[in-house]
């Protein structure tokens, strides 16, 4: 069977929730993922870097989250369920929990740096932006597996210099 894409499966959208390590709150992305399906598998992602793009200023551990909440939930209830996981940690909604530890920002961070410092820098017009794929999860282990992009690129007034962002999350599911 084809892939078939959607907002929503089973009336459920899924959305990521993330926490620095050393913050207390949980940010659930505005943004639901895209999904797609087959009989087999649910995966969801996020097609532009404007639906979640943060900054990595160091290498903090960050936990991710993925709520499936009802497609027709409410704004306020979307609020109660960011409360409830803010004072438990956890919730009812959640279908994955996961770490990016400081050895996968370390490991993206020094892959794109060994890139990037490749390049030429006298060349100007070079706006080189290179990217590494964060793996969570193990797909003959877990149910879901999940995956971001390490994005770096040199910074226009210091190109010896390097400004990092965590972006497009993408999940797969067995059904």
């Amino acid at each position: 069977m084809a892939f078939q894409t959607c907002k929503a499966y089973h009336g459920k959208k899924y959305y990521l929730a993330i926490r620095k390590n050393n913050e207390l709150k949980w940010a659930i992305t505005p943004y639901s993922f895209l999904i797609n399906y087959n009989s087999t598998h649910l995966s969801g992602q996020f097609i532009t870097t404007n639906w979640f793009n943060m900054f990595c200023l160091d290498k903090t551990p960050i936990n991710v989250i993925i709520l499936a909440i009802s497609k027709d939930a409410s704004k306020t209830e979307k609020q109660e369920i960011a409360r409830y996981l803010n004072t438990h940690n956890t919730s009812p909604y959640m279908i994955y929990q996961n770490v990016v530890d400081e050895n996968m920002f370390a490991n993206a961070f020094d892959y794109i740096k060994s890139e990037l410092d490749k390049i030429d820098k006298k060349i100007e017009t070079d706006k080189s932006c290179k990217t590494y794929n964060i793996k969570l999860g193990n797909e003959n282990i877990d149910n879901v597996t999940m995956q971001f992009v390490i994005q770096g690129s040199m910074l226009s007034h210091d190109k010896n210099k390097y400004l990092y962002t965590i972006t497009l999350p993408n999940f797969q599911t067995r059904l």
